[in-house]
């Protein structure tokens, strides 16, 4: 069992290293892996009040002054919480019609800008169970960080997005 809960946290963390939308890649891991019923649709979960202030290793990505609003979000589909993520985004690089979509709407970032052409840059993606650890028994026992900038397909960044994958994408433990 740790073995293949092991291979599948790889293969994760595989696709996740390239992906262009983690919404995407997410919403077909699930499907592939039989977690959801088909077809898979993720939403985000706002918490609302959030203001965190962007990481240090994100520091100077945008020039200084550039307003950039924090959202974190729980990304769900049919009652899993799949990834906490906290994405600092430049509302001046997103139209005004994104921007509202993202103030008011459950829909994932990464759907919202996808017609901009978007890409990620991948800073870093760590599996975060160790061999020595035993396997998650919770759903919600963080497998994988990443670090990332979603661009635009002229390579100018939008945000930069903290994301923490949880076990439930390994179909461990508790559902919700």
């Amino acid at each position: 069992m740790a073995e293949l809960l092991r291979q599948r946290v790889e293969e994760l963390a595989a696709a996740l290293r390239v992906t262009t939308s983690v919404t995407w890649t997410l919403e077909k891991w699930c499907e592939k892996q039989g977690l959801v019923k088909p077809p898979a649709n993720i939403q985000a979960c706002v918490e609302s009040g959030s203001q965190l202030p962007v990481p240090e290793a994100f520091q100077g990505a945008f020039p200084a002054g550039e307003r950039l609003r924090h959202r974190r979000v729980d990304l769900t589909c049919q009652g899993l919480s799949l990834c906490h993520a906290d994405n600092w985004y430049a509302p001046s690089r997103l139209s005004p019609k994104m921007n509202a979509r993202l103030e008011k709407t459950r829909e994932p970032f990464g759907r919202v800008v996808r017609q901009t052409g978007i890409h990620r840059r991948t800073l870093d993606c760590r599996v975060l169970w160790t061999e020595e650890a035993p396997p998650p028994s919770s759903a919600h026992t963080p497998v994988i960080s990443v670090l990332a900038f979603v661009c635009r397909e002229d390579g100018v960044a939008l945000s930069l997005v903290r994301e923490i994958c949880t076990a439930a994408l390994l179909g461990v433990g508790d559902s919700c």
